[in-house]
């Protein structure tokens, strides 16, 4: 069984918004990144998730399209994210 120390567990949750002043433009992005290292960790594994998109009150549906195009498959899905530590030094 492992003890507490054995893991570290990273989370970072973040909170997007678009840089445009126009309504009919705005939308926020909601995202989280997991790290988790082991004492045996050779390879970092992070995981990288879109948590929710949220449209202004004025977006058109252009906007609305382009955005979700642009992060087609990514909307509410993980992806996992490997490293190679070793390979850094």
């Amino acid at each position: 069984m492992s003890s507490l120390t054995d893991t570290v567990r990273i989370v970072h949750d973040q909170k997007e918004g678009s840089a445009s002043e126009d309504p009919a433009r705005y939308f926020e992005i909601e995202w989280q990144l997991t790290l988790e290292l082991t004492k045996h960790t050779t390879k970092l594994q992070a995981n990288l998730m879109i948590k929710n998109v949220k449209f202004g009150e004025e977006a058109t549906q252009e906007v609305k399209q382009d955005l979700m195009t642009a992060w087609l498959g990514f909307n509410k899905s993980a992806y996992d994210i490997e490293l190679d530590i070793d390979a850094l030094f």
